[in-house]
């Protein structure tokens, strides 16, 4: 058994409560046993104690929206064309322990190659890769030709209910906790319009009943207002981006309990697609929808739909002087979320949308301890968090920069 004990932390819980100043946590193995103010509360048969000296400490960042296998149109998708899958591998790994390092303790994948993120998954619970722990969906489904279809296994392609049932019904025999779907066209598609709906209601519909039927939940790539239409309708539980979404839409998510996930960052990067080699075509597009995108997003808050954070780029990828999941939680500020709003959605909602807020998202007694620490405060600042500087996942210290002591 081991004990650690954080004291004279700003505590930020993850519930949307306010900070408390000069907060005690005690953390026992994985779990925390208790929380306070003060240091009354720490056992004196503790193994350690850590000063944070008022540093903010939060929960663990779940990122909802996360391709460990990233291969974008372009210069990227050239370089690992040929790609081994042991190479894959070896590379998927190396992307988890960068997202895990800068404070990300809990991912949702969305589509990769090869069903690849099974075996990493296995590895990190296993504690033979340093990671996340994550929430698996293998390949995405989606239409013959539809978003997101290219060589090299990143999508099953499926065309009626019988082969989208089918499909579906694989990925939940392997272990998937989630189906993911693509319901209209996206940004990266050559042949394709955001604005185009793909998939039929019948095919949708066929994705949810298999899914629901184990208990798991279907996310959907969605722009197109209409295709979002027919997927809430039929129960889809997450938008992934929402490009377009209108008034109409957000009401009915309310109604439904839908959650989104924006990805803001992705029509907001234009220098990050030009170092990555994107085509003119594939920035232009971006650049067309950002504006809409973005008030798509306002169109979401103002309605309260409830909101999950995702990157739909790599955790740890450099964007606009920071990382990408840094600057999601910033960009949904800049559009309208206050700074708890932001942290919530990246930590007690991603855990509600993964299904895990029985143990993760909040740094309550009980739940693991995945916990993260900055100066500054970033409930009023959410730029302080790229001072991250110490990272723990399930009681176990993966990084501490000297914050505390």
């Amino acid at each position: 058994m081991s004990v650690i004990v954080l004291e004279h932390c700003l505590l930020i819980d993850g519930t949307s409560a306010e900070p408390v100043e000069n907060a005690t946590l005690v953390i026992e193995n994985d779990r925390i046993v208790d929380v306070g103010t003060g240091g009354d509360i720490a056992p004196a048969s503790a193994d350690g104690t850590i000063n944070m000296h008022g540093q903010a400490v939060l929960p663990g960042l779940i990122n909802l929206h996360v391709h460990y296998d990233l291969s974008l149109p372009g210069a990227m998708e050239a370089k690992y064309r040929d790609e081994t899958e042991s190479a894959l591998a070896l590379r998927m790994a190396q992307n988890a322990r960068e997202a895990l390092n800068i404070g990300v303790t809990t991912t949702r994948s969305v589509g990769e190659r090869y069903n690849a993120d099974f075996a990493l998954r296995e590895a990190v619970a296993q504690g033979r890769v340093p990671g996340p722990r994550i929430f698996a969906g293998g390949q995405s489904l989606g239409i013959t030709g539809g978003h997101g279809v290219r060589p090299g296994g990143h999508k099953i392609e499926c065309d009626g209910p019988y082969d989208f049932r089918k499909a579906a019904r694989g990925l939940l025999k392997l272990g998937a906790d989630h189906i993911k779907i693509a319901i209209s066209g996206g940004l990266s598609g050559e042949l394709e319009e955001i604005k185009d709906s793909q998939m039929s209601r019948d095919e949708v519909e066929a994705v949810v009943l298999v899914t629901h039927n184990m208990g798991k939940k279907v996310c959907a790539h969605s722009g197109a207002p209409q295709a979002m239409l027919t997927a809430i309708e039929v129960g889809v539980d997450c938008m992934e981006h929402g490009y377009f979404l209108t008034d109409e839409v957000a009401s009915l998510m309310v109604e439904r309990g839908t959650y989104l996930v924006p990805t803001l960052c992705v029509s907001r990067a234009v220098d990050y697609m030009r170092g990555l080699g994107f085509t003119e075509r594939h920035i232009q597009k971006s650049i067309d929808a950002s504006e809409k995108h973005w008030a798509a997003f306002q169109t979401a808050v103002r309605h309260g739909v409830k909101i999950g954070m995702g990157t739909d780029m790599l955790p740890a990828d450099r964007n606009e002087g920071t990382f990408a999941t840094y600057r999601e939680m910033e960009l949904m500020g800049e559009a309208g979320l206050s700074p708890m709003q932001v942290i919530h959605a990246a930590t007690a909602m991603g855990a509600e949308i993964v299904c895990a807020q029985d143990r993760l998202g909040t740094l309550e007694r009980g739940k693991l301890a995945d916990v993260v620490a900055c100066p500054g405060n970033p409930s009023e600042r959410l730029r302080d968090l790229r001072k991250i500087g110490f990272v723990m996942k399930a009681g176990a210290i993966v990084r501490d920069d000297g914050l505390g002591d």
